[in-house]
């Protein structure tokens, strides 16, 4: 489920929902435009509500380091580190 946050008529926030099917789930692709990261909070609020609608028990997300106090205050819990990998193709 893709959504996508107004404020004022303004596209300010995307974000996913994946149904991973049973009680599993996660949020993917959330992005906060230039100017709105004060509204990162309610994307993610509006995706947990939506997945406890859905009677999901767990909610997975990748984020960047510089949105890890957001999940962290929302609940979430740190388990690892991801490293990710660039190759050019030519």
């Amino acid at each position: 489920e893709n959504y996508l946050l107004y404020v004022d008529g303004k596209p300010v926030s995307t974000g996913t929902l994946v149904i991973a099917g049973g009680y599993h789930g996660g949020i993917f692709n959330e992005s906060i435009f230039p100017g709105y990261v004060s509204h990162q909070h309610e994307m993610i609020q509006f995706l947990m509500h939506r997945a406890r609608s859905l009677r999901m028990q767990q909610l997975v997300v990748l984020s960047a380091p510089n949105y890890e106090s957001t999940y962290l205050s929302l609940g979430f819990e740190k388990t690892g580190e991801v490293d990710i990998y660039i190759s050019s193709l030519k």
